[in-house]
């Protein structure tokens, strides 16, 4: 699909591709040998850079397990002569601060092993052509604890109340009760992943959003909760038809919550 796209007509690509970790899919099979899939994500790779506009901005989600720590770094080294990486993006999923139980924020998927540690974060990497890309951290931001840091000590301006988020963005992980819920995918993100990455990248008028494994729709979705275009491709029928039906339980919750 990206094949028939023309060159240099996408303004952001968001996506999270399969991990290559026998995750359960409906359709696909997440078990090629490593060799086979760090090829197929160069090529995937290459035709991003070609439909990506020179000002663009491409967020790649990725994470490896804790028996191969290697292939996120596999995969890095398959774009490095692509694509530059801008920003390297921590996704905070689960955090514990201090001793206090009450002081646990997030979910992650447990590890039952004697060995290894839960994985409470995954990678998004920043990724543009030539590292130039101007962003609006402050889209995201935060605002600021002690109200005296607005105040430029060089100037005595005071400036909004936000500060940039950094690199590392807590959002919770959504949790799957059982595989028998309505949209079922084994490895979604939460809506407002995406939302973050374009609001960061910075929104302009008509711009266009891809997701190339788009799953069951979170980056649609947040591409209309921001209102702007979105592509969503994905080669299981399925997961294309529950994202059809997901924009379409948004729109009419929308619609509820402003009747």
């Amino acid at each position: 699909m990206m094949r028939e796209m023309k060159s240099g007509s996408i303004d952001i690509v968001c996506t999270s591709p399969p991990y290559n970790i026998k995750n359960k899919y409906n359709k696909y099979k997440d078990n090629l040998p490593k060799e086979d899939y760090l090829k197929w994500m160069r090529n995937v790779f290459i035709e991003i850079k070609r439909i990506l506009k020179n000002n663009g901005s491409f967020f790649l989600n990725i994470c490896s397990k804790n028996k191969e720590p290697l292939l996120i770094y596999e995969i890095v080294n398959e774009f490095k002569d692509i694509f530059i990486i801008q920003n390297d993006i921590i996704w905070v999923k689960s955090i514990c601060i201090g001793d206090d139980p009450n002081m646990s924020f997030g979910h992650y998927k447990p590890v039952n092993s004697d060995r290894f540690l839960h994985k409470t974060y995954e990678k998004i990497f920043h990724l543009t052509k030539n590292c130039d890309v101007k962003v609006d951290a402050l889209s995201i931001g935060l605002p600021y604890k002690w109200k005296c840091n607005r105040k430029n000590r060089k100037t005595g301006t005071v400036g909004v109340d936000l500060r940039s988020r950094g690199d590392s963005w807590f959002v919770k992980y959504e949790t799957i009760q059982n595989k028998k819920e309505r949209f079922y995918h084994p490895a979604p993100f939460p809506v407002i992943l995406p939302e973050y990455c374009i609001k960061f990248h910075g929104i302009k008028k008509g711009m266009v959003v891809l997701d190339p494994f788009v799953g069951i729709g979170g980056t649609l979705i947040a591409c209309k909760k921001l209102g702007i275009h979105g592509i969503g491709i994905d080669m299981d029928e399925k997961y294309c038809e529950d994202s059809k039906k997901r924009l379409m339980q948004y729109d009419k919750k929308k619609d509820k919550d402003n009747s």
